[in-house]
């Protein structure tokens, strides 16, 4: 079975307040997850199962998806949080109810659950099935993403979020999970509690939507519902699913998306609107599995420290998109973990992850050198020490630089024979090269691809960033025209402003030491 791992949903408003203290924090590890929980023991236990359960099932749907092989890398990181009110350790300025599942950004996907989800689910009690626990159905939807992402190069639109919306709503119940359960009006708003519906509401044209047409972000919303309807009646019947199946592997061989569909599907797209309407009246279809028990043994749980501060989260934290000031201020935590646990390994690692970030970095090497001493094949050490060169790289003494980019390439080369398939590794990796004259030549090049594909695009303006060093100007301005879209449709007027003035630097096709600005500069910027 392969990885799989996810990118991020923006949920603002939709988590009620919870003010309970955190637990101690627990460490809980699976066959495919490491868990850092502030819930209670029997809370996490149950929560791996699911975790693990979610994972056969939509894989086994993705192998008979896809030809892709996804890499085996670690152990997906999870941290369950006893109460939404500790989210704001991760983004302190967000709204109060507000909470995100999932936040992608150069240093990996960060994971985030709340154990509070009863709170919620009473919140909006009579619009959703009583069997939904909102708090998984979001991770789920974040979770899978980035499944799609690694599994195929490039999905629709329609296709990724109605299949994002049908895994998403998976029900635990009993001993079974329903898979494609369609709980009533589960196409709530993310943002503001709207309730849309096909029967009552004016649908989308189907023809646009099968089109990929973009959509303005007041449609978003009908637009989600429809996809996942149509994603849903194509999976609620064996022979339709199989033609939906060699449609997707068709699409990721490189098949023109609407030839693809009409030599598959074949349906054609006007006649969804009174089919997919008789299909909702009958009674939406979904799938039910039965749930083996998830031995105790199968999951591992060890109490940590008591650390100064919520240390697991702010490691978690640390890890996002943060602002130079935020980054501090946990930087600051950490600290007092590492002055008070000189000896425990992950207040130690925390500290120079922190360090590399947002301080010193070259406080970081004591510990790292020492650790890899200890084991050479440590990579997590060895990555970061590789990082650390790399900050100092781009941030020391301009007369070390050379030096620096040096151990930097010598100590990335070595953290990715350790583990080839990381995408974060292979990235900063080829940060490593930024120093040399040839840069990009095609390995670096090749290299960035990889890890682009193997993320789920979360480098792809790096690519483009690239491209465009190579003069290759109309396969970088695709990149940048996708985004720019994007960012028109989503009403994000900052980073659409940023993207046309690329768009115009590569239309007139401007020499790379006349580029207003790297890509990968903006795009390490929070957007949350």
């Amino acid at each position: 079975m392969n990885r799989l791992v996810a990118c991020g949903l923006m949920i603002a408003g939709m988590l009620a307040p919870f003010t309970a203290q955190a637990r101690p924090w627990l460490k809980a590890e699976s066959q495919h997850f490491v868990i850092y929980s502030a819930a209670s023991e029997a809370a996490t236990r149950a929560y791996a199962a699911k975790l693990e359960t979610f994972y056969d099932v939509t894989g086994a749907f993705y192998d008979q998806m896809s030809d892709t092989i996804v890499p085996q890398t670690d152990k997906t990181r999870f941290t369950l949080l006893s109460s939404v009110a500790l989210f704001r350790t991760v983004r302190p300025n967000i709204p109060q109810n507000g909470f995100n599942p999932a936040l992608p950004c150069r240093e990996g996907v960060q994971y985030f659950s709340t154990a509070d989800a009863d709170q919620n689910n009473r919140l909006y009690g009579p619009a959703l099935d009583p069997d939904i626990d909102l708090n998984l159905a979001y991770l789920f939807f974040a979770y899978n993403s980035e499944v799609l992402h690694q599994r195929f190069v490039k999905l629709p639109d329609w296709v990724s979020k109605g299949l994002n919306w049908y895994f998403m709503t998976a029900v635990f119940k009993d001993d079974k999970i329903l898979i494609g359960k369609a709980p009533p009006n589960i196409a709530m708003s993310l943002g503001d509690g709207h309730i849309e519906s096909l029967r009552d509401d004016r649908p989308l044209a189907f023809g646009d939507v099968i089109a990929d047409v973009p959509v303005s972000k007041s449609n978003a919303d009908m637009y989600a519902l429809q996809s996942w309807t149509i994603v849903s009646y194509l999976m609620s019947d064996p022979d339709r699913r199989a033609k939906f199946f060699s449609y997707l592997r068709q699409v990721d061989n490189g098949a023109d998306p609407m030839t693809a569909y009409k030599a598959t599907i074949g349906i054609e797209p006007a006649q969804y609107d009174e089919v997919l309407k008789t299909y909702m009246r009958k009674g939406m279809h979904y799938m039910s599995y039965k749930v083996a028990n998830l031995p105790a043994a199968a999951v591992t749980v060890t109490s940590l420290p008591d650390y100064p501060g919520d240390l697991p989260l702010v490691d978690a934290a640390i890890q996002t998109c943060q602002t130079p000031e935020h980054g501090l201020e946990l930087l600051k935590t950490a600290r007092k973990s590492a002055e008070r646990f000189p000896n425990d390994r992950l207040a130690q690692t925390v500290v120079a992850r922190g360090e590399i970030r947002f301080g010193d970095p070259n406080a970081a090497k004591a510990f790292l050198v020492k650790t890899l001493a200890a084991d050479p094949k440590d990579y997590e050490a060895q990555y970061l020490l590789g990082r650390m060169y790399l900050q100092l790289a781009h941030m020391g003494p301009p007369e070390d630089r050379a030096k620096n980019y040096a151990a930097a390439r010598a100590e990335l080369g070595k953290a990715y024979k350790l583990n080839p398939s990381s995408p974060e590794g292979i990235y900063f990796y080829t940060q490593a090269f930024r120093d040399r004259p040839d840069y990009p030549d095609d390995n670096t090049l090749h290299a960035v691809e990889v890890a682009n594909s193997y993320s789920g695009d979360r480098y792809d303006l790096y690519y483009a960033d690239l491209l465009m060093r190579r003069g290759r100007y109309a396969e970088a301005m695709k990149i940048v025209d996708d985004h720019l879209a994007e960012a028109k449709a989503h009403g994000r007027r900052e980073r659409a402003d940023f993207l046309q003035s690329v768009h115009d630097a590569l239309a007139a096709k401007t020499p790379k030491g006349e580029f207003p600005a790297d890509f990968d500069k903006y795009s390490a910027l929070p957007v949350d």
